[in-house]
């Protein structure tokens, strides 16, 4: 069974040598909230799962996610991306999810920002369980400005500034 496992991991990484997710965070200063989008390959975000709690998650295309998925996914994504300021942080709350033959999108709010003058933290840590050469890719959008962040195995957390128009 192990080499079973192995020689399917390992057809995996050669037909999928790139590991990155995208993360997308606008902030609506006036409403004092923020969307969130996560964009993951489908198999990377399904084996995640199997990885860390060996439980075969598959989304499908044109179904929600159930209960249970979004339970899951929402513990993980608040273990693995997380955004403080002061002493509070980012309670993110799913709103829904798309997906394509390839990729998984999952929608996130945040409904109370801390004061946007404040500096935020992100520490970013998604599929870094999996893959030590992943990159997560943030861009963050507040008016008219955006900005980028990287993140990898070497730098899991940075000051972002979300406060400026």
């Amino acid at each position: 069974m192990t080499f079973l496992f192995t020689a399917l991991f390992s057809a995996l990484l050669q037909f999928h040598p790139l590991h990155v997710s995208f993360t997308s965070i606008d902030i609506h200063k006036e409403k004092g909230e923020a969307a969130l989008s996560f964009k993951f390959y489908t198999e990377d975000f399904s084996l995640l799962f199997y990885h860390l709690y060996e439980k075969d998650i598959r989304p499908e295309m044109d179904r929600e996610l159930t209960g249970d998925q979004v339970k899951i996914f929402d513990g993980y994504l608040k273990r693995a991306f997380i955004l403080v300021s002061g002493q509070d942080t980012a309670d993110l709350s799913y709103t829904r999810k798309d997906q394509n033959e390839e990729y998984i999108w999952l929608y996130y709010t945040i409904s109370t920002l801390a004061d946007l003058n404040k500096p935020v933290y992100l520490t970013n840590i998604l599929m870094l369980d999996l893959y030590e050469d992943q990159t997560n890719l943030v861009i963050v959008t507040n008016g008219k400005n955006e900005k980028g962040y990287t993140f990898d195995y070497r730098n899991r957390r940075e000051e972002i500034d979300i406060g400026q128009d």
